[in-house]
């Protein structure tokens, strides 16, 4: 859960965090912030481990940051697939998986152009940390600017790779091949498909081994999920089911008609394919990369 607003600690005092229920790991992330920029300089990190928290408690912890933040690694982003309307930025994210206490990180990350980025203040796995790993999370996606002014964030058209139980050893870190993102063909945005047909192309050899689309509704629930090969470059959509002559009160909800999203996933599952895929396959913490495309699409009453 978001951890409050209470979570700064910008001199000597205290500091206060919302918790999940169960066992957790505290980490605290020190150094120095430009009062001009508002930029923050991670120096130090401070690790409380072991700790379990229940429902309804309060617990007072000191943190003593004494883990210098010096180690740098150095990661390969692999046959990004980009793109002059997305993807065009690559970006690779180390995070400290702690097992069943949590996972954390994000606080200082790779981007760039090259397919060579390198990712800053990362400590030591060594005392508290010594038998931890990391998780990289690393791929090319798609700036989108920041109305507040500051850096773009990312988005999708994307392609994503994920690399599990990594224990550095000072060397290059390779991610897996990224899938080829899709891009829709037909129909084009906000148009309705013709005889519910929907094309796609990837412009790259690096195919997925299925795909999983959805159609969904403004408020992101899914009204159509398709299943498709990862040589698939097309797919036909159902007619919706015909409820006009009912009430309107009386017709299901969502009912079609509309803007509707298209998200069309490239799933990359070692040992999995179309033929022999379970439902438990879907959870993205099994797959090695995934690439997600799609648009609005519009269907009429």
């Amino acid at each position: 859960p978001d951890p409050g607003d209470q979570n700064v600690v910008r001199s000597s005092g205290t500091y206060k965090l919302d918790s999940r229920v169960g066992d957790v790991a505290l980490v605290a992330i020190g150094g120095l912030q430009n009062r001009t920029t508002g930029e923050f300089d991670p120096l130090r990190m401070g690790v409380k481990r072991y700790q379990f928290a229940a429902q309804g408690k309060t617990y007072t912890r000191d943190i003593d940051l004494d883990i210098p933040l010096n180690r740098t690694m150095s990661f390969k982003v692999k046959s990004p697939p980009k793109h002059p309307e997305g993807p065009d930025t690559n970006r690779v994210v180390p995070y400290l998986d702690f097992g069943f206490e949590g996972v954390f990180g994000g606080f200082d990350n790779a981007r760039g152009d090259s397919n060579l980025l390198e990712a800053n203040k990362q400590p030591q796995l060594s005392g508290p940390l010594s038998d931890i790993t990391y998780t990289i999370v690393g791929g090319t996606y798609t700036e989108v600017s920041n109305d507040s002014g500051g850096e773009p964030g990312l988005g999708s058209p994307q392609s994503v790779a994920i690399k599990r139980d990594v224990q550095p050893t000072g060397t290059l870190i390779e991610l897996p091949n990224l899938p080829a993102v899709p891009r829709v063909t037909s129909p084009q945005p906000n148009q309705e498909p013709v005889d519910g047909l929907i094309t796609f192309k990837t412009g790259s050899s690096q195919q997925p081994d299925f795909y999983h689309v959805q159609v969904l509704t403004p408020r992101n629930r899914a009204v159509w999920d398709v299943f498709l090969p990862g040589s698939a470059n097309s797919m036909r959509l159902p007619d919706f089911p015909d409820f006009s002559n009912l009430p309107r009160k009386r017709q299901p909800n969502p009912y079609p008609g509309g803007i509707f999203q298209l998200s069309i996933i490239g799933i990359q599952h070692p040992g999995v394919t179309y033929n022999n895929f379970s439902y438990n396959d879907l959870s993205i913490d099994r797959w090695s990369a995934y690439s997600v495309g799609g648009q609005q699409i519009s269907f009429s009453r």
